[in-house]
């Protein structure tokens, strides 16, 4: 694995486009200069990790030849797998060391503003939509 910099990250775009959590990490170490990146290759890759803080993000091919370097020279932290294969891959690895997590998601396109309307007036007032976004 190499380190990608941040000027060629755009290759790595692809590998991520399934990823439906953790899209602020995501789009911040492709997008802008955060984090770190890591790929089989620069031009073509096929596997990848994004590093952001104590987040570890893997995406790519599973089952690439790199991918068990990728993971066990992970540095410790919060390892994300978005699919089953990575999960499997991960667990398979290093599970003895891996505690995980049941996340809950949430969606601002499934956001009921009628049933917050209907809440007691404190959830209402931290919920209020403004102009610029959501008020306090």
């Amino acid at each position: 694995m190499i380190e990608i910099p941040f000027s060629n990250r755009t290759p790595l775009t692809p590998l991520f486009a399934n990823h439906t959590r953790q899209r602020v990490l995501i789009d911040a170490i492709l997008e802008q200069p955060y984090g770190q990146a890591f790929a089989d290759s620069e031009s073509d890759p096929q596997i990848a990790r994004l590093q952001l803080g104590v987040f570890k993000i893997f995406a790519g091919d599973a089952n690439h030849a790199l991918a068990q370097q990728t993971i066990k020279t992970c540095p410790g932290g919060l390892l994300i797998a978005e699919s089953d294969a990575w999960r499997v891959r991960i667990l398979g690895l290093i599970g003895e060391h891996c505690t995980t997590y049941l996340r809950t998601g949430f969606s601002f396109e499934k956001l009921n503003r009628t049933h917050i309307g209907k809440r007691p007036m404190p959830m209402r007032k931290a919920c209020s939509k403004t102009a610029s976004g959501f008020a306090q």
